[in-house]
């Protein structure tokens, strides 16, 4: 993760090397790892009481209540579902807050693990980032979150 994006990086390191040939980049071999991921399934079991867990929804708050026009089938936010906005993790300077402040809006939250969602999974991952700085592990991320779970007019979704 660039914390502070292309400009904190900029300012880190102004000088670029003019490289015409590029260097040797070893070869990668990604490993897939189990416990970090919620399905559907996985969701629906947690809004239909067979799981404990609670469901964060990352998106900001318009967005959850469904007052914001949205791109997904249906607005709103799956339902028990509590929300952090992921960029409430970001300070004024584009950096990552403290890690007091980041486990702050989670503290209450007593059922585990915290299953987060978003709209495609991207806000998810900075909520379960901002999680893993403030040492909080019990964590998953629905990755399909609303671009799936809102497609599928069987699910229930609340909102507006």
């Amino acid at each position: 993760m660039l914390d502070g994006g292309l400009p904190a990086w900029q300012d880190a390191s102004p000088q670029v090397p003019d490289r015409t040939e590029r260097d040797a980049v070893p070869t990668w071999e990604p490993v897939v790892r189990s416990g970090f991921w919620a399905s559907h399934d996985d969701v629906l079991d947690i809004v239909e009481g067979r799981t404990v867990a609670t469901l964060v929804c990352g998106l900001g708050r318009d967005a959850f209540t469904g007052a914001a026009p949205t791109r997904y089938s249906r607005r709103g936010h799956i339902p028990g579902s509590v929300n952090v906005p992921a960029r409430d993790h970001i300070g004024a300077d584009g950096r990552l807050r403290a890690a007091a402040e980041l486990g702050a809006p989670y503290a209450e939250l007593d059922q585990r693990p915290l299953v987060l969602y978003c709209g495609g999974g991207i806000s998810a991952t900075l909520n379960a980032f901002a999680l893993a700085e403030a040492g909080v592990h019990d964590v998953l991320v629905y990755d399909g979150s609303l671009e799936e779970w809102s497609a599928d007019p069987a699910l229930p979704l609340t909102g507006p």
